[in-house]
């Protein structure tokens, strides 16, 4: 978790009188939940044994910090102006954040009520696969705009606190949250920001102007894109194929902790608007001799194509009849709202026991759920996301450097995925 961070404001060279303050601050919130980014002042400032780092005036606007705190009586704080020119100059301003006056940088302590109880996500960053040496470089990318993080990585025996470990194939990731529930139940948060190890948010995201930034203040789930599997030439997609498996598969017992059919076919049609179709029929297939319109080369002619319809109604319980109401949809990145959290992790650990692939259960579960009005939609086009030769000259534009990435990153792309940072420079 990220400390509070508290820049020192001492025009009066008045010490003692801050020395006072700041044991007031330990006493009543715990000076471990603070860090003191130094001194603004002429004086030096010893506090528990430790000489504070003076910062002239002029450097304060290019400082981060989330308050300033004073040598004058902790609850009139509030009552101190500084120059708005440092509120404007700097990038992030946590009174503005939260709706305090932008006219004061100085404010009472009140503020770290505040701070603990305002809408906020907590990042969770899912790895697909161990790869321990990224774990320090997403700390330097987000540590400084998310004061919440955890790290779901399979396998895990390290000693980072902040890592939990979690044991699942990458196909079924959705089982991870489940296993960490847990850990992540109590975390200071309103939401649960997940997103994959190799996706990269947009540097001006943080944990507070995320919510507000996607209006997803009285929203339950966000997401990129969804649809019902059951649609004409969905068949195209390969994980299509094994899409029905899952429930005939004799090893895992589900039916008594779904929603029933009838009662998942009901909350389909009052998502999409329409009734989910109960038949895969020839739409659904495509068209056997359009290769072109075939996705990841599933076939080639009308024979290829015949032999996996085969196989696909074998694995079907010999039946063109859905064994239950499916959707589909990119999953790399998603938000669930705190409230929600537990019931959408146990449907995603039952739908891994399943052995269902990501990519159809977390929309699955979504659509079984959240109400349509709970939903949230990442914008059309907000998106980079980058398919075979597209990576390799993506990383090419930026000489895969990361700072530069960063610098030139285009300000209407709310994310790109995917970025291997093992092959970046951070």
């Amino acid at each position: 978790m990220r400390n509070l961070e508290i820049l020192i404001w001492l025009p009066d060279k008045d010490a003692e009188s801050l020395n006072q303050t700041l044991s007031i601050l330990d006493s009543r919130y715990g000076i471990e939940r603070f860090d003191i980014v130094g001194v603004v002042g002429e004086s030096e400032v010893f506090f528990q044994g430790k000489n504070l780092n003076n910062i002239p005036l002029e450097s304060v606007p290019n400082i981060s910090f989330d308050y300033v705190i004073v040598s004058e009586n902790i609850r009139k704080l509030s009552d101190l102006s500084i120059s708005a020119r440092i509120i404007q100059r700097r990038k992030k301003f946590l009174a503005e954040q939260i709706g305090i006056s932008s006219e004061s940088v100085v404010f009472d302590f009140e503020i770290y009520n505040k701070w603990f109880s305002f809408p906020k996500v907590c990042l969770v960053i899912m790895f697909n696969h161990r790869y321990d040496q990224n774990l320090p470089l997403l700390q330097k990318i987000y540590g400084k705009r998310f004061s919440e993080i955890r790290f779901l990585v399979p396998f895990y025996d390290g000693s980072d606190a902040d890592v939990i470990p979690v044991y699942e194939s990458s196909w079924q990731f959705q089982g991870f949250f489940i296993q960490a529930y847990e850990k992540l139940k109590n975390i200071p948060c309103t939401h649960y920001l997940f997103v994959g190890d190799d996706l990269i948010l947009h540097p001006g995201f943080n944990d507070t102007n995320f919510i507000t930034q996607m209006n997803i203040q009285n929203k339950k789930f966000l997401i990129t894109h969804f649809y019902q599997l059951n649609l004409p030439n969905r068949f195209r997609w390969n994980h299509t194929g094994g899409s029905s498996k899952p429930f005939y598969d004799k090893s895992t017992v589900w039916r008594n902790s779904l929603y029933t059919y009838d009662e998942a076919m009901a909350k389909f049609k009052d998502f999409f608007g329409v009734e989910y179709k109960e038949v895969y029929d020839k739409d659904f297939f495509g068209d056997p001799n359009n290769p072109s319109g075939n996705m990841l080369g599933r076939w080639n002619n009308a024979e290829e194509h015949s032999k996996v319809v085969a196989e696909f109604i074998k694995s079907n319980g010999g039946s063109t009849k859905i064994p239950y109401p499916m959707a589909g949809g990119y999953s790399d990145i998603f938000c669930v709202d705190k409230g929600s959290l537990f019931e959408f992790s146990r449907l995603c650990g039952i739908f891994s026991a399943m052995n269902m692939f990501v990519e159809i259960a977390i929309p699955t579960v979504a659509v079984l759920t959240f109400k349509k009005d709970e939903v949230q939609f990442f914008p059309f086009g907000s998106a980079k996301v980058l398919w075979g030769k597209d990576r390799t000259d993506f990383e090419n534009k930026y000489d895969k450097d990361f700072n530069r990435l960063y610098n030139e990153w285009e300000e209407n792309i709310l994310y790109v995925h995917p970025v291997k940072l093992s092959r970046w420079k951070v």
